[in-house]
Formats: C-alpha cells, sequence, structure tokens
C-alpha cells in the first residue's frame, strides 16, 4: 500500500506485507516512527523528537477510524 496521508512534512504509511497487530510506520527525512493504531502506543522511534512524537498520535487519533478501516481493507480484520 504505502502512504495514506500526509500532515506537514510527516508521511503515515501502511505496508501490505505487513503484520498485526494494526500500526502504521511513520516518515520524516531519516526518522522513523512505528505507532499502534489502536492504543498510540509509539512501538519504535529513531530521529523524532518528544513534541514530534505527540503531534503523531495526535494526528493517528484523529483518523483513527478511518486509518483502522484502512488496516483492516488492506489486512482483513484481527
Amino acid at each position: 500500500m504505502g502512504e495514506i496521508f500526509r500532515f506537514k512534512n510527516i508521511k503515515f504509511k501502511i505496508w501490505s506485507n505487513d503484520h498485526g497487530p494494526p500500526h502504521v510506520h511513520v516518515t520524516k527525512h531519516r526518522a522513523h516512527a512505528i505507532v499502534n493504531i489502536e492504543t498510540l502506543t509509539v512501538k519504535k522511534s529513531n530521529g523524532f523528537t518528544e513534541s514530534e512524537l505527540k503531534l503523531i498520535q495526535q494526528q493517528i487519533f484523529k483518523r483513527k477510524i478511518k486509518i483502522l478501516e484502512k488496516w483492516e481493507e488492506i489486512h482483513g480484520k484481527n
């Protein structure tokens, strides 16, 4: 799949060959994070500041239903 939305210079992606639990990959230049869609837990992060991670979590929360629908469209329901 790839990019599902962009906020400022931050890209939010879901990969079709990925595994559960539902999560998004977030990138900006050389920074990368993996965030659980349902809990907003940051599973991994490299290169993002704490304030950027909070912003990322807020953007996922605002779009949570649509992002989960996209995950289920790609991967099926858990």
